[in-house]
């Protein structure tokens, strides 16, 4: 969210005082110790006592960058030994226009809302988020300046909400021993507030927040604390689920039914209220929610799905490591926990002690010995797996760390290690480099292999740069990791500038650049891409993007020219209706051509549709639709004229109805349908028809029953292979529920 929010923190603000006491440094200021804290009622009654640390002194970071915040906002912090309470009071001039959702947690992106940001150990790195609409639906996630934020962190804690008609309120809850904290009597933090405006494209901070300053974390108010008692947190988590499955093996035969039963249970202990222990005995890792629907037809390297399963979830960002991010397409991710599919056992402990962090993680995976042949009874079935960093704070803004990966099945193996540093060199530069080597093989044969990168990269308000160089040998390998291509260097660089003129309906607009050239390592050009965007942003959440991309790509011998013109809109005007699209037009390769032809290129369309509608605050319809076409050029090898190589059209449709914060109901309909000619496309055609209805109660993180049932439609021959037909066979169903119930001591 902050990467919404705001990617960087002014220095201080001024003008924050303590309730009835005059303006104070808050470098050297504490949040009050108090007992009894009263509740949201009292706040909003004018009775809650002066006894609390009073701030209204927020700032935009959007759309003006150091100017007050247009809507007079206000919070109140004081804690009890056990619990940070921080209240806000978000005035606004034109309550009609506030948005509010009732939905399930997490899913308040383009809502009004407010929120807490805690540097707990005051590393100037590492955050918490907590956030909340005026409905108090609950957010948080793990912020980790120079790493995308983390919204798949859990934590417990209550807040309270009051819609009035000059705005809202909010009281937030945060217990201690749902964080991480220093092991210490007197403590020093940092502390950041926010709240988003959607009505007026508002992202306002306490302290400051600039983008003229890399990083958000580094900028928060320093605050002391005194008497934090974070207590013993043990928790456990037990675990059943019952489902049936059904499928039918060919068409005319009936359906095959299989029921499973499985129970298991996870474990935290914290350890001097830094160190997090976790443990997993016969964990459930299915998924409640399906993934995105991406395009994954014609794709040239491997689709990205992220990680939803809960065990993987806390902490996620103790193992990560690179200085690009994924949605780059060169980072280097040495461990991707999705490359576990089926653990019997996992032991993961996450922490920090003064400058240190560390995380280390073991398990069995029992999926890759399930496919090897029955016969291999001298082999191992299952696969050993273990991760460990550690990182180092030198200084504020600059870190070393170390990462080691351990992968073995069937007496082959694959170990990585790498070094890696972050360098803050100026207040808006910053340096990320790292370095990696592994080792696969069976014993006396273990091929080595090399991989490096440096990115360097300029944060601005106006303009923003940043020049990545990315090395794999052709011998690098890890098993763990999501490492798209090897046999490669590439040189990337990427550049944007920003007019913002201070009146009328422009937010924002200017072009951006990017360019990537890649060679292997035998002197052999590989791919160049050269784009030229360029981008106005507009009040009322709306966005006109245009883009021209000239490539070059070469499969084995063989290099193809591309390009393609892009035309993207989005609008979130209306606080009921959303709408988002992309089409892409131009030539661009065949990635997957039949057996017996080269890669080719070919003419291709690509569409994005999303519209979200909210007719009620507790109902939400959304609706997506992907469309991918490609077509032969005249000259084409064997084709005459032009022929279709595929059409694949990819639609989901999503209503949510909430009940109450705890109670949902959801259904999906997916549909997938890739129709390829067999004698230009490696795929086969398939149509796919899904159903998905799930009822959940979700009461907090651990605590939970849900109920679902699935039906899986598809086009079967009388062998069971996908045919041609309409997906008008019932080819699977499922029907299962899962109940989880959170212990804590």
């Amino acid at each position: 969210m902050l990467r919404h929010l705001g990617r960087a923190s002014g220095i201080l603000a001024a003008g924050v005082a303590v309730a009835g006491a005059q303006s104070f440094d808050t470098s050297t200021t504490a949040i009050p110790l108090r007992r009894n804290i009263p509740p949201l009622a009292a706040w909003v009654a004018g009775t809650a006592g002066d006894s609390c640390l009073a701030v209204d002194s927020f700032v935009q970071r959007e759309p003006g960058d150091g100017t007050p915040a247009s809507q007079p906002t206000r919070a109140w912090l004081v804690q009890d030994g056990a619990t940070l309470v921080v209240v806000f009071h978000c005035a606004e001039t034109q309550p009609d226009g506030m948005r509010a959702r009732l939905a399930r947690r997490e899913a308040i992106a383009g809502d009004d809302q407010a929120g807490v940001i805690l540097d707990t150990f005051h590393d100037r790195r590492h955050a918490y988020l907590f956030l909340a609409n005026p409905r108090g639906v609950q957010s948080d996630a793990l912020l980790t300046d120079g790493q995308d934020d983390d919204f798949a962190f859990d934590a417990i804690w209550d807040v309270e909400s009051r819609i009035e008609s000059d705005g809202y309120w909010l009281r937030f809850a945060i217990p201690f021993k749902s964080l991480r904290v220093q092991h210490a009597v007197l403590q020093t933090w940092a502390i950041g507030l926010t709240r988003v405006i959607p009505r007026t494209n508002e992202q306002v901070f306490w302290p400051a927040v600039t983008r003229r300053v890399e990083g958000t974390v580094q900028q928060l108010a320093a605050v002391r604390l005194a008497g934090v008692d974070a207590g013993h947190d043990l928790q456990i988590v037990p675990y059943g689920v019952a489902d049936a499955e059904a499928h039918r093996p060919r068409r005319g035969a009936g359906l095959d039914w299989t029921r499973h039963a499985a129970g298991g249970a996870d474990a935290k202990v914290v350890v001097r209220n830094a160190f997090a222990l976790d443990l997993t005995v016969n964990p459930d890792f299915s998924q409640i929610e399906s993934d995105e629907p991406q395009v994954t037809s014609n794709q040239r390297f491997e689709v990205f799905f992220p990680e939803k399963r809960p065990f993987f979830l806390e902490n996620a960002g103790f193992f990560q490591m690179g200085a690009v991010d994924l949605n780059r397409g060169a980072a280097e991710t040495l461990f991707f926990s999705r490359r576990i599919a089926d653990p019997n056992a996992g032991v993961r402990i996450t922490g920090r002690a003064g400058a240190w962090a560390v995380g280390a993680l073991i398990a069995d995976d029992a999926a890759p010995g399930h496919r090897l042949q029955p016969g291999d009874a001298d082999r191992e079935r299952n696969t050993a797996i273990g991760v460990a960093r550690i990182q180092r704070v030198i200084r504020p803004g600059w870190t070393l760390a170390g990462t080691a990966t351990h992968w073995n099945l069937a007496r082959r193996a694959n170990d990585v290690g790498a070094l890696d540093v972050r360098a803050r060199l100026w207040p808006a530069w910053t340096l990320a480099a790292w370095v990696a080597a592994s080792r696969t093989g069976t014993s006396g044969a273990s091929p080595a292999g090399l991989a490096a990168n440096v990115h360097l990269k300029r944060t601005g308000r106006g303009a923003q740069v940043s020049l990545l160089y990315l090395d794999r040998s052709p011998e690098f390998h890890t098993e763990l990791g999501f490492s798209p291509r090897t046999d490669v260097r590439l040189l990337e660089h990427y550049g944007e500038y920003r007019w913002r003129p201070r009146h009328g309906p422009v937010l924002a607009y200017g072009p951006n650049s990017f360019f990537r050239v890649g060679w292997d390592h035998a002197g052999g050009r590989r791919e160049w891409i050269v784009r030229f965007p360029f981008q106005v942003d507009l009040r009322g959440q709306t966005s006109l993007f245009c883009r021209r991309v000239e490539s070059f790509d070469r499969r084995g011998a063989v290099g193809i020219r591309g390009h393609l013109t892009t035309f993207n809109a989005s609008t979130n005007w209306w606080r009921c209706l959303g709408v988002s699209e992309t089409l892409d037009i131009g030539v661009a390769p065949n990635f997957s051509p039949a057996a017996g032809r080269s890669p080719e290129p070919a003419r291709v369309v690509t569409g994005t549709f999303d519209i979200t509608v909210r007719p009620a605050p507790r109902l939400q319809i959304r609706g997506t639709y992907l469309y991918n076409r490609l077509r032969t050029l005249p000259g084409a090898v064997g084709v005459p004229g032009t022929a279709v190589i595929f059409d694949h059209h990819t639609a989901r449709l999503r209503v949510a109805l909430q009940f109450t914060r705890t109670l949902a109901l959801r259904t999906i309909v997916d549909y997938d349908g890739l129709l390829a000619n067999p004698d230009l496309f490696a795929r086969a055609r398939s149509k796919r028809l899904a159903p998905d209805v799930l009822m959940s109660y979700f009461v907090r993180p651990g605590t939970a029953v849900y109920v679902g049932y699935t039906d899986v439609y598809t086009a079967l021959d009388d062998t069971g292979a996908p045919g041609s037909g309409d997906p008008t066979i019932l080819s699977e169903r499922r029907l299962f529920t899962k109940l989880s119930y959170l212990l804590r001591f």
